[in-house]
């Protein structure tokens, strides 16, 4: 068969079965619409394109999104730092709080030491300096004492009113040894004549004040004290003997409020006589002091 058949053989084939894919088409197509009509879906793929100006607004959004919630972050985490740090800074402030009121307390007690100690040491200085005031005026105050009974006659001497052709009397003699005047110097003199074997009496150390002033190493005689002629004849027979008793009262002139006294008990009896230089008796008199000599403050 020549070639030319052939192809027409081809083509009538293909024209045939064109035919026959056309008349089955029509078919599907009606089956496909039965199957929506039934409610089956049916899907489509589809893919969306996104413009340009879509995209950077996009991007630009989840930008700032992120940025907010880094912000956030960042700002919880500094308000966590700050709170632990107002904790922290709490409880060094509560810490100095009670260091400071224990250093507070501590200080207080300190002071309170320092000026019991400085009260202290100022008393102490005020007692050194009155003990060094007082050893000073100590120095220098008047000291008096009272010397031995003086024993004196007085011839046709009144006493009481009454003249006598002769007396016999007794004294002291006071001396100052201080280093300053004694001022408003007064005497308490008396006398007592009391058995031999008498006790001493107590005296009442009546003076009168007087303005009389002992210079440092003066002296002054107390006021003679005269007996009765019937109270010497006793004495000078022996039965009683004669007590004689003196307080010198004075003041300093360095210290005007202070009050000093001296005072001597001498006791004297009489045995018998004794021929002096002028060749004339005397009364030998043994005198003594009863208690301490010079009490003094």
């Amino acid at each position: 068969m020549p070639f030319h058949s052939w192809l027409l053989i081809a083509a009538i084939g293909l024209t045939i079965s064109g035919s026959l894919q056309a008349q089955e088409q029509p078919s599907a197509n009606a089956s496909n619409q039965e199957e929506l009509t039934d409610g089956s879906v049916f899907a489509i793929p589809v893919e969306l394109v996104e413009s340009q100006e879509a995209t950077a607004t996009r991007e630009s959004e989840e930008a700032e999104r992120r940025q907010r919630e880094i912000d956030d972050l960042i700002a919880q985490q500094g308000m966590n730092d700050a709170t632990q740090a107002m904790n922290t800074a709490t409880q060094s402030m509560m810490l100095a709080s009670w260091l400071s009121a224990a250093l507070g307390g501590l200080g207080t007690i300190l002071l309170v030491w320092t000026l019991r100690l400085t009260r202290e040491a100022n008393k102490a200085a005020r007692d050194a300096v009155n003990i060094t005031d007082r050893a000073a005026l100590d120095q220098l105050r008047p000291w008096i004492s009272v010397g031995g009974l003086n024993h004196a006659t007085a011839v046709d001497a009144i006493l009481d009113g009454v003249q006598y052709p002769i007396l016999h009397g007794f004294s002291t003699t006071c001396t100052n040894h201080g280093q300053s005047p004694a001022v408003k110097v007064s005497f308490a003199s008396e006398y007592r004549m009391i058995p031999k074997s008498g006790e001493t009496p107590t005296f009442q150390d009546i003076s009168s004040p007087s303005d009389a002033t002992i210079m440092p190493g003066g002296k002054l005689r107390t006021q003679w004290l005269f007996l009765t002629p019937s109270e010497w004849d006793r004495f000078e027979g022996g039965e009683v003997d004669l007590i004689f008793h003196v307080k010198t009262i004075y003041t300093e002139i360095l210290r005007p409020s202070s009050k000093r006294f001296t005072q001597t008990t001498y006791r004297s009896a009489h045995n018998g006589r004794t021929k002096e230089q002028d060749g004339k008796e005397h009364p030998r008199l043994e005198t003594w002091v009863e208690g301490p000599q010079n009490k003094s403050t």
